[in-house]
């Protein structure tokens, strides 16, 4: 791991596809330009030695500044080494994109950063978010990971079921489906947390927290079948206790 100078930030070397040969679109212009924009009034405001990143009051205060684009705090940080979730919208153009930000102490979420071969299995799946940058800050002698990625309209798998756009039964089955096509790129996706995973309103699943799948090399990788992960995954749902009586 690298070590950090207070305020140094720098890109964390996450591997995309080449597009290049393919024809852009204005909308796909206007969304990058939008990006590169944020990032750097974002890198200017926050990323400076003096915020706090991983404090929401904080941070949201500096973000307030940025006038041209609507800012929404997603997810607090609830412990130290937890993550903080914001969304921002350019007020004009609408492109809409998030942020996560946390320690740089989950080895799984580095790795799948940063090498080629993992980074193109998890891209190909229609099952994860969209990375768009993955920067590294240090400050204070502890090192952040900033991940920007499109934003997915939805709601996280356990309001989902609250809300009655999914019954457990069928939230069980979407997950089984996401966790065996990952079992099939060599992904063990390790089960911990509901809110990891968003149901969008386009009908898709997403996992949002990459630091959650584990790439199993060295090791006879055994076969399973659909119907272990669905066993697997209705008894995650079944524990939960997020869940108000619907």
């Amino acid at each position: 791991m690298s070590v950090f100078c207070n305020g140094l930030s720098q890109p964390f070397g996450y591997h995309t596809p080449d597009l290049r040969h393919l024809r852009e679109s204005q909308k796909q212009i206007d969304s990058h330009l939008d990006l590169v924009e944020f990032k750097l009034g974002f890198e200017k405001k926050c990323l400076n030695g003096r915020v706090d990143i991983v404090n929401d009051v904080e941070l949201m205060s500096q973000l307030s500044s940025m006038k041209d684009y609507d800012i929404k705090l997603l997810k607090k940080s609830k412990e130290e080494c937890d993550a903080i979730v914001f969304r921002f919208k350019h007020k004009e153009r609408l492109n809409c994109f998030t942020v996560k930000i946390h320690r740089d102490v989950f080895d799984f979420a580095r790795v799948n950063y940063t090498s080629e071969s993992l980074a193109d299995k998890i891209l190909h799946s229609k099952y994860t978010i969209n990375v768009r940058e993955v920067i590294q800050y240090g400050v204070g002698g502890k090192e952040y990971i900033i991940v920007f990625y499109d934003f997915i309209d939805g709601l996280t798998l356990d309001l989902s079921i609250n809300q009655g756009l999914l019954t457990k039964d069928r939230a069980a089955e979407l997950l089984a489906e996401l966790c065996f096509d990952f079992w099939q790129l060599n992904f063990n996706i390790t089960l911990t947390d509901i809110k990891d995973f968003i149901w969008s309103y386009n009908g898709s699943l997403i996992i949002t927290d990459l630091a959650k799948l584990v790439y199993l090399t060295n090791i006879q990788f055994p076969q399973k079948n659909i119907l272990e992960f669905r066993e697997r995954s209705s008894r995650f749902i079944l524990k939960q206790r997020q869940f108000q009586p619907l």
